[in-house]
């Protein structure tokens, strides 16, 4: 969680969404810059969100709208989040996208991105943004293991319906023609 000075402010004018085509969902971006920055000076900060945003200069993501918002909560890249041996548990994370939306601004805007910028979710109260995170992943887990609980359920009951439930014979003659 960052928590910034009086001076940070969002530069909305300046904000665009990517959108992804294999999604279809928008992926918003707006720089983080103070009255001390030059024009030339790389942007190391960038408040995200996803579907709050027209495609340039409108950005409603989080409490951007909120003069008064100075802290935000900061999105981990993937690769920080889970040993290489886990990267398939991140792999539908947005990270890279907003990546793509930095590099879009900075066409768009002729800016310049740090090297490796820092992506940050704008809220007055990141606490709560990181509990509903939290909240909806506790959620998702119980989720499926529900659903893994009841496939198993189903899969064992089918199987012992057909090794323990004696088959029946059909009972007849057979008669063989000659």
């Amino acid at each position: 969680m960052f928590l910034f000075t009086e001076d940070p402010r969002l530069d909305i004018q300046r904000a665009v969404g990517y959108k992804s085509r294999w999604t279809g969902k928008v992926y918003c971006v707006a720089p983080l810059v103070d009255t001390t920055m030059s024009a030339v000076e790389p942007i190391y900060y960038w408040a995200i969100g996803e579907d709050c945003c027209e495609a340039r200069s409108d950005f409603h993501c989080g409490d951007a709208q909120d003069p008064s918002t100075r802290s935000g909560l900061v999105a981990l890249k993937p690769a920080k989040i889970v040993r290489p041996y886990m990267r398939w548990a991140v792999r539908g994370s947005p990270y890279q996208r907003f990546e793509k939306a930095v590099r879009l601004e900075e066409a768009t805007h002729v800016t310049q991105a740090a090297q490796d910028p820092t992506f940050i979710y704008w809220s007055s109260d990141p606490i709560a943004l990181k509990d509903s995170f939290y909240k909806e992943a506790v959620h998702s887990c119980v989720l499926w293991s529900l659903i893994y609980f009841a496939v198993l359920l189903v899969l064992a009951c089918f199987i012992a319906w057909r090794r323990l439930v004696p088959q029946r014979k059909h009972a007849g003659v057979m008669r063989y023609a000659d």
